[in-house]
C-alpha cells in the first residue's frame, strides 16, 4: 500500500522516516494548488501539515540531537523526492503537449481513460498513481514512450529487500546487478543522466536543484533545522 496515496493520507498517524518527511512537504505543496480546484483535498493538506510539523518538532528542533547520520539521511531522501518530483511533472507536461498536438485536453483523456475530471487530475498531478491499465492505454493512443510514463526510480524499501535476498544468494552476476540497481537510484550518474533527459529541470525558481542533487551525493551538509524549512520546502517542490 503507497501511504502517500490520496486516499490514504487521512489514515496515517505519523511519519515515520526522513523520507515520509520529504514525500509528505512535496504532496503538502502539489496540493495547496489542487485545493483551489478541488476543495474535498483540504483536509488532506490539513492533515499533512499536522504530521510534518509534528515529525519536525520532534527530530529537528534540538539542534545538539541532530546526529550526522540523520543529516545524510535527510540528504538521501531530499534528493530521492527531487527526482520523483521531477519525473511527474515531466510525464505532465509531454501529457499535456501530446494532447494538445491530437486536439485534445485532460478531460478528453479522462473520458477515455473512464475517470472524472477530480480524479484525472489527481492522477496527472502524482497525488494519486496510474494503474498499468492507464499507462498502456495511453501509451497506445497517444503514442507516448512507456519509459516517460513509468518511473525509473526504485523505491528504497525495494532496493534494501533485494539486496538483501541477492546477499543470500551470493551469485556473482546478481551483484552487479544490484550494484547497477543503486546506481540508478542514487549515484551521481543518475542526476546527470535524468537531467539530460529532462526529468531534472536546472533549477526551482532561483535554486539550482541539480547543484543541490550533486551537494547531497558529495554528503554536504544542508540542513535547516526550524518549522520554516517545512514552509519554505512545500513552497520549492510545488510543480506549476
Amino acid at each position: 500500500m503507497d501511504k502517500f496515496q490520496i486516499d490514504n493520507i487521512l489514515k496515517l498517524t505519523e511519519l515515520e522516516s526522513e523520507l515520509d518527511l520529504e514525500r509528505a512537504i512535496a504532496l503538502h505543496g502539489k496540493l495547496r494548488l489542487m485545493v483551489k480546484d478541488d476543495s474535498s483535498l483540504a483536509p488532506s493538506r490539513k492533515h499533512l501539515g499536522k504530521l510534518i510539523k509534528h515529525y519536525e518538532e520532534n527530530h529537528w528542533s534540538n539542534d545538539d540531537g541532530i546526529t550526522e547520520n540523520q543529516i545524510e539521511e535527510s540528504d538521501r531522501a531530499e534528493l530521492l523526492v527531487c527526482l520523483e518530483v521531477q519525473f511527474t511533472r515531466k510525464r505532465k507536461e509531454v501529457i499535456k503537449d501530446r494532447l494538445k498536438v491530437l486536439g485534445l485536453n485532460q478531460q478528453d483523456l479522462a473520458k477515455l481513460l473512464g475517470h472524472g475530471k477530480s480524479y484525472m487530475s489527481e492522477l496527472v498531478n502524482g497525488v494519486r498513481p496510474f494503474s498499468s491499465g492507464d499507462i498502456m492505454l495511453i501509451h497506445r493512443i497517444l503514442s507516448i514512450k512507456l519509459e516517460i510514463l513509468m518511473s525509473p526510480i526504485l523505491k528504497e524499501e525495494d532496493v534494501i529487500r533485494v539486496k538483501k535476498v541477492i546477499a543470500e544468494i551470493n551469485t556473482p552476476q546478481l551483484k552487479i546487478k544490484i550494484e547497477d540497481i543503486e546506481t540508478k537510484l542514487l549515484g551521481p550518474g543518475d542526476v546527470q543522466e535524468n537531467y539530460k533527459r529532462g526529468f531534472l529541470a536546472p533549477g526551482y525558481q532561483d535554486f539550482s536543484l541539480l547543484d543541490r542533487a550533486e551537494e547531497a551525493i558529495e554528503g554536504i551538509k544542508i540542513a535547516t533545522i526550524t518549522s520554516k524549512r517545512f514552509e519554505d520546502a512545500s513552497e520549492l517542490i510545488v510543480a506549476p
